[in-house]
């Protein structure tokens, strides 16, 4: 049995203040996303120091319909749930924790600032484009607290940590969000995503639990 972790190039790229300077964003953020002919919706709901990713694909195969990841950054697990199968893996991955330092990189960071300004969902953000990716860009609600901080956590790859890209998805725990995305790949894959709809009610304890009845995988073989 095949298990997909994660499905493959699907991130949320978020960047932020520190911590102490913004509050943590809780609620529901629903956005479009297309990867190459594949259109799909993703919809990632965070509350105090967890999130949670739900992908919807219209194709996608019965038995990973429903699939969902949840992250916890404060003991640094990453949790994989199939409900299908009443079963769920969980990953210690580094740079989840609490503990982790922030990312640093060199001061002439990758970073452009277009100082375009767009409004999305209702909500404002600022583009940004990285210099040595021609095309790609992200929308974000706020910089980050340096330019090396933002190259930095742009630069978090889709395939980092199994496609959990922690240095990115932290930025839900700074109040900074991506709102819109155009993401390019090493093999020059496209993948846009958008934001649709955000809902900033606290979502319910509950979404973050797993269900009493669902078994542990253990060990699993990797694809």
């Amino acid at each position: 049995m095949r298990i997909e972790l994660f499905i493959s190039g699907i991130v949320i790229l978020c960047v932020g203040a520190p911590a102490s300077a913004q509050k943590p964003f809780e609620g529901t953020i629903v956005y479009d996303v297309v990867a190459g002919e594949k259109s799909m919706q993703m919809t990632v709901s965070s509350r105090d120091h967890k999130v949670r990713r739900d992908v919807s694909m219209p194709d996608a195969p019965e038995v990973s319909r429903g699939n969902y990841q949840m992250i916890d950054f404060k003991t640094g697990e990453a949790t994989m749930v199939f409900p299908a199968m009443k079963r769920y893996m969980v990953m210690v991955i580094r740079g989840l924790g609490d503990a982790a330092a922030d990312a640093t990189t060199d001061p002439a960071a990758d970073v452009q600032a277009t100082g375009r300004v767009e409004t999305i969902a209702g909500a404002r953000c600022t583009v940004f484009t990285m210099k040595s990716v021609a095309g790609s860009e992200w929308c974000i609600t706020s910089g980050a607290k340096n330019d090396a901080e933002l190259s930095a956590l742009m630069q978090d790859s889709p395939a980092a940590a199994g496609g959990a890209a922690p240095g990115l998805l932290r930025g839900f725990l700074r109040g900074t969000v991506v709102l819109r995305a155009r993401m390019i790949d090493r093999n020059g894959g496209v993948m846009t995503m958008v934001a649709r709809k955000i809902d900033r009610a606290t979502p319910p304890a509950a979404l973050f639990q797993l269900p009493g009845d669902f078994q542990e995988i253990k060990n699993p073989s990797m694809p």
